[in-house]
């Protein structure tokens, strides 16, 4: 098994090697120059060169600088030498720095900039919570669409960050008129 995963990592790299730099830009409208290098880890890989699509499976965990992506299912679609699509399926899970996401599917589209979670997505960051049926981010805008299910609704949870107690205790005993005002 340990001897498999190293071909695939072998053939990965060659088959990134030749389609460029330019695949999974996490920042959007950086240089491609600067992105760090994308690696992606599978118990199998099957490459199907009349198809430009490159097919991993098994204990998928691809990463790039701080973007983390695992799956039972990675197939990437690509042309010209550059990555097109990437569609991960089965058990989907994404990190970037203190952000979390899960969904059933996950959809990076090099195009039109996006990365689309779809069925039953969560997107959670330092306690703060969205979820729908699908979240599509836009990485160059950086903005986020949020869709219910079909006849459904989408949830958004905000934690609210109070004043330390000891904040307030400070300033109640003081008579200066500079003294924040508390409600």
């Amino acid at each position: 098994m340990k001897r498999h995963a190293i071909i695939c990592r072998i053939a990965f790299t060659l088959l990134f090697c030749t389609l460029g730099s330019g695949a999974l830009s996490a920042q959007g409208n950086q240089s491609t120059k600067h992105q760090p290098p994308l690696t992606i880890e599978a118990a199998k890989l099957t490459i199907l060169h009349k198809q430009n699509r490159a097919t991993f499976t098994g204990d998928v965990h691809l990463t790039r600088g701080d973007f983390e992506l695992f799956s039972d299912k990675l197939v990437a679609h690509y042309r010209d030498h550059s990555l097109e699509r990437a569609v991960a399926t089965g058990h989907v899970r994404i990190r970037r720095q203190t952000m979390r996401g899960h969904s059933a599917s996950a959809t990076l589209n090099q195009a039109a900039n996006t990365i689309t979670l779809a069925g039953h997505a969560v997107l959670e960051q330092d306690g703060n919570v969205v979820k729908g049926e699908t979240i599509i981010h836009d990485l160059k805008a950086n903005s986020t669409r949020v869709q219910p299910a079909k006849h459904g609704r989408t949830e958004m949870i905000i934690q609210v960050k109070e004043k330390p107690a000891n904040a307030a205790k400070s300033h109640a005993g003081q008579s200066n008129s500079t003294a924040p005002l508390q409600p």
